[in-house]
């Protein structure tokens, strides 16, 4: 009796340990139901307001995640399903365009949000992948993109097409909070993501051009030049002007390293730019925005699958160079990835969004 007691035993732990992706495979009779407990990617298109030519929309493409957990069916089986209205996150590139930094982050915050890194660069104004002549030419995709997120309708299919309801077969439903959209930005788009956390350029390229009101809900900037906040390099152009301005509201956190040459003069270190710029806040704004310095760090630091590198770059050391067409006058910026600070960046970003979008 006792061997056939522990035989019992044993056949019941086994056959309660197999893997849950092993359980939820055989309760697909709900439609929602999904193979495992890994993120949804989809390849996705939406429209943005071309600031040049309001009347042609640019198409832009960009990569949706989807958080996926446990849950219980009505039929009280359980199986891994899209989470529900998940805060999300749209992660804009550098001047590169996409690179690994986008995963990077992506990968982390995709189990807790959904996320959408954004292709700024091609089909815009710009030909080919090359960036536009100033950030304000991409502050229509941020907006756009949030305009997205909060209004799509339908279902992503296989091949990341939007489809309408029933029509869409083998699919996933698209549906996040629309009070809880982050943006997370790179350099380039670190730029946009401090801009738009102001009401001038919320209302400017948010409700002018699309007719919302809507808002980022938290916003963090990677190295975003911070001195743009402060000057008009080009009368008759809101590059950076923001000084001011009122922001949204909304949490703003600032990351940057002590030796980026982007907000340092010749010769000097200590990226005090960001600094000063929280500082020229009024007090009850200057609550909302935290500004991390890290010591020895250097622009992109968090780009750890490339080679530390030198570009050139008109914008470069408090914007010596701008207006002028000669690269070779261009000051140099060291793109040096830093594995440490890039984890101390990672840990700030996650715990930020977490305690600002209600996740």
């Amino acid at each position: 009796m006792l061997i056939r007691n522990i035989c019992i035993a044993v056949c019941t732990i086994l056959i309660g340990g197999l893997s849950i992706t092993a359980f939820a495979s055989g309760y697909n009779n709900d439609e929602r139901c999904l193979d495992s407990s890994d993120p949804v990617y989809s390849n996705v298109q939406f429209t943005v307001v071309d600031i040049t030519n309001p009347g042609t929309p640019l198409k832009v493409k960009a990569v949706l995640t989807q958080p996926v957990h446990w849950m219980r069916t009505k039929h009280h089986r359980g199986c891994f399903m899209l989470v529900e209205n998940p805060p999300a996150i749209v992660i804009l590139h550098g001047s590169g365009g996409m690179d690994t930094r986008n995963a990077f982050y992506a990968q982390k915050l995709q189990r807790r949000f959904a996320t959408l890194s954004v292709e700024m660069f091609k089909g815009s104004i710009s030909a080919g992948t090359g960036r536009p002549d100033l950030p304000l030419f991409n502050y229509s995709h941020a907006f756009g993109a949030l305009k997205y997120l909060i209004e799509v309708e339908g279902f992503v299919a296989e091949n990341g097409t939007i489809l309408a309801g029933s029509d869409a077969g083998s699919v996933r439903k698209v549906t996040v909070d629309p009070d809880a959209v982050g943006c997370l930005g790179l350099s380039w788009g670190g730029v946009i993501c401090n801009q738009v956390a102001t009401e001038l350029y919320s209302q400017q390229y948010g409700d002018d051009l699309y007719g919302t009101d809507y808002r980022f809900a938290a916003h963090v900037a990677n190295y975003p030049v911070c001195y743009g906040r402060n000057v008009v390099p080009f009368p008759g152009l809101q590059f950076g002007r923001a000084f001011g301005a009122e922001l949204t509201g909304a949490p703003l956190l600032i990351q940057v390293g002590s030796l980026d040459a982007y907000d340092n003069a010749e010769g000097q270190s200590g990226s005090e730019t960001c600094s000063k710029l929280k500082d020229s806040l009024f007090p009850d704004e200057q609550e909302l925005v935290d500004v991390v310095i890290f010591d020895g760090g250097y622009h992109a630091f968090d780009r750890l699958f490339a080679t530390a590198g030198v570009v050139k770059d008109p914008f470069a050391r408090l914007g010596v160079a701008i207006g002028d067409p000669n690269p070779e006058n261009w000051p140099e910026v060291a793109i040096i990835p830093n594995q440490t600070i890039a984890n101390k960046s990672l840990r700030n970003i996650l715990h930020f969004f977490r305690r600002n979008l209600r996740n």
